[in-house]
């Protein structure tokens, strides 16, 4: 096979056509990086857009329930100071003071009557007068020596004389709706001694909502 020679011409013409070609795959090739950077861009904008809108629903999110959270607290808050404030209305020492005011009255067989000396007299009406809001108990006890047994007729004579002693107070000044009576009959006795069964006879007073009954005094 013979060799083959490009003429002058020849080679002008295949130097150009390759010339064409390595420019057309320049221009390919930054046609090709221009859209893959055009994407990019394009790709990165989405992403900002769609990060930003993320953000802005989770802070709205966060304002939201931290707004409701806030308004839970506050009603918290307020409840518990209201509570609170219902709880607080007397101090430690106040209570310890409607707690251990009583006063027993004791019946006197010899003048066969219950008697509210002057000083217990004075007494509830400045107790009452520093704690308006409260009621006091009068409260009737018979004696039951010596088998103490109950019953309606004692329950009823204990009434009557709680009932005395209401009147008395009513009489002094004090309002019917802050005083309640009660008939325990026999219950609770103060001694079930034979030498001290003149004490169960008595009547005694104290602050309704503040005074455990049966804690009395001997």
């Amino acid at each position: 096979m013979g060799e083959y020679n490009l003429t002058r011409k020849g080679k002008i013409v295949l130097s150009v056509f390759i010339a064409i070609l390595l420019t057309g795959w320049v221009y390919s090739g930054l046609y090709i990086l221009n859209y893959l950077k055009d994407r990019a861009v394009v790709n990165a904008e989405a992403t900002t857009e769609e990060i930003i809108t993320e953000s802005s629903e989770l802070n709205s999110t966060d304002v939201t329930e931290a707004s409701t959270d806030t308004t839970a607290e506050e009603l918290t808050e307020d409840k518990q100071e209201s509570e609170g404030s219902e709880s607080n209305i007397y101090s430690v020492y106040d209570l310890e003071d409607l707690k251990l005011f009583k006063i027993i009255i004791y019946y006197d067989s010899e003048l066969n009557n219950i008697i509210l000396s002057s000083e217990d007299q004075k007494s509830i009406v400045e107790m009452l007068a520093t704690y308006p809001e409260e009621v006091i108990a009068v409260s009737g006890y018979i004696n039951g020596y010596p088998n103490f047994e109950n019953s309606d007729k004692l329950r009823q004579e204990s009434l009557n004389m709680a009932e005395d002693v209401r009147d008395l107070l009513v009489n002094s000044g004090i309002e019917t709706t802050t005083v309640k009576v009660y008939g325990f009959g026999t219950d609770y006795p103060i001694s079930k001694d034979f030498g001290n069964q003149d004490k169960n006879n008595r009547v005694e007073i104290y602050f309704e909502n503040h005074y455990v009954i049966g804690s009395q005094s001997k």
